[in-house]
């Protein structure tokens, strides 16, 4: 509905459905993707999936919003029967793809990118007032902002953090890290 909304100019709605089928696909092929989202499922019954839903997609018809959501409703609901797999997991797999491909400025952004993206416009940076950057398995802290609560803490520069939470750093990325953080 937004991107019926929103985008500038009209939607390929095949394009979009097809772009969706195409980050499933992407989807079931990863092995982290599988591990979580598919722990019963064998990997004959993936590939299996895998196929049907690249020999059916294409025999629909798709011209508008409610027929590509008709497609995705029921590639969902295939995916469920065969697989186990949740139909918000397919829903979510068909925005990103369709999103990320509608040009080379549009994206997918989850609920906590997009607050990060207004709070950046808005200039509300809610934050901890450090730069952080990833090093040899820590979080090494670059600068800490004058004022900020990381200097009220008694962070210093050129300190390294290994551990947030109990997750230790070096299994984090630096965006799930100063998640974390805050």
């Amino acid at each position: 509905l937004k991107i019926s909304s929103y985008y500038v100019g009209a939607p390929d709605w095949r394009q979009i459905v097809d772009r969706g089928t195409m980050a499933l696909d992407v989807a079931l092929e990863d092995r982290v993707f599988c591990d979580a989202n598919l722990p019963q499922a064998n990997a004959e019954t993936v590939v299996a999936f895998r196929r049907e839903i690249s020999q059916r997609v294409p025999l629909y018809k798709i011209q508008s919003r409610l027929e590509a959501r008709h497609v995705v409703g029921e590639i969902a609901q295939l995916a469920q029967q065969r697989l186990g797999l949740l139909p918000t997991t397919v829903v979510l797999e068909y925005l990103c793809g369709a999103t990320s491909g509608l040009d080379p400025y549009s994206a997918y952004l989850t609920a906590d990118q997009l607050r990060e993206v207004y709070s950046q416009i808005d200039g509300n940076f809610v934050g901890l007032g450090v730069e952080l950057k990833a090093a040899d398995g820590a979080l090494l802290l670059v600068n800490i902002i004058p004022g900020s609560p990381a200097q009220a803490a008694g962070l210093k520069a050129g300190e390294r953090i290994i551990a947030v939470d109990g997750f230790t750093t070096a299994k984090l990325n630096t965006e799930e890290a100063a998640s974390r953080l805050q």
